[in-house]
């Protein structure tokens, strides 16, 4: 959902490195996923 308004993939920082932004989502009970890799590792945030 939150794709759709959003270019991906695109960079940014946090917490002062780069990060790439892959993917995002809206659950259910509207939490936010952000799916991020950083030196070729990927992690997913939640908030």
């Amino acid at each position: 959902m939150l794709d759709e308004a959003i270019e991906m993939p695109f960079k940014t920082e946090v917490l002062g490195m780069e990060v790439t932004v892959e993917r995002m989502d809206l659950t259910d009970d509207n939490q936010i996923i952000v799916v991020y890799s950083r030196s070729g590792s990927s992690r997913a945030f939640q908030f």
